[in-house]
């Protein structure tokens, strides 16, 4: 779930125009995969070869702000 909220103030000419957007990613703070990579171990030889499946994941909860300005 992403959810953000945008704010625009009243421009004090009409050539500009401003705004704010708050923006929060990921709120449940899900462990989301970023990159799943394959893990080796044993070898064939002893006929003990596994290959086993690991993710890494990043950023799990992140906020965000941005200004925007048009001219």
């Amino acid at each position: 779930l992403d959810i953000s909220v945008t704010y625009k103030p009243t421009p004090k000419y009409k050539r500009f125009n401003s705004e704010w957007v708050f923006a929060i990613y990921n709120v449940y703070n899900r462990m989301n995969p970023t990159f799943v990579y394959f893990d080796n171990q044993g070898s064939t030889s002893e006929n003990n070869f596994v290959t086993k499946s690991k993710s890494v994941t990043l950023l799990p909860f992140m906020p965000s702000i941005s200004y925007k300005f048009n001219f």
